[in-house]
């Protein structure tokens, strides 16, 4: 895919309100401080026309948290730990690096995005899957999906 800006979200996008038709945040918010992860949404936000769709994806830490959980208390089988973080010496440093390789500086589940979408104006929000969701051509990138959750909102009238 090729950009069609190449922006520090810490400042507001040079684009007139109400201009775009679908904001793609893939791999982003993870690496912004939750409060500029907020304002990026909120650009999101701006940028759409009404009818417009924000489609977020992001590591999907909570479904790393619950593994993490459910393998300290009893065997489970292969999951993403083993999937995308293989032959981690314990299961906490593969959680680790979630969070913090790779210039991760907050943490993301669907739960908290639907719950941020909805706080940004967003309606209709919603997990989605890999591939799917109201984007199309679906702009996804295969080697992310083992371990990303996907959400997406539209901008109201």
């Amino acid at each position: 895919m090729q950009p069609d800006v190449i922006w520090d979200l810490r400042r507001p996008l040079p684009l007139p309100d109400g201009s775009v038709d679908a904001v793609f945040l893939e791999h982003v918010l993870e690496h912004l401080p939750a409060p500029v992860g907020l304002a990026a949404v909120d650009q999101a936000f701006r940028l759409l026309r009404p009818g417009g769709v924000l489609r977020i994806s992001v590591p999907d830490f909570g479904r790393y948290a619950r593994e993490y959980a459910a393998r300290k208390t009893a065997p489970t089988a292969p999951g993403v730990i083993d999937a995308v973080r293989p032959g981690r010496p314990t299961d906490l440093l593969a959680l680790a690096e979630v969070v913090y390789d790779h210039g991760h500086v907050s943490i993301w589940d669907d739960e908290t995005l639907v719950v941020l979408l909805e706080a940004a104006g967003f309606t209709d929000v919603a997990p989605s899957g890999f591939g799917a969701g109201r984007v199309g051509p679906s702009p996804d990138s295969p080697q992310r999906q083992p371990e990303s959750v996907y959400v997406e909102g539209v901008r109201p009238a």
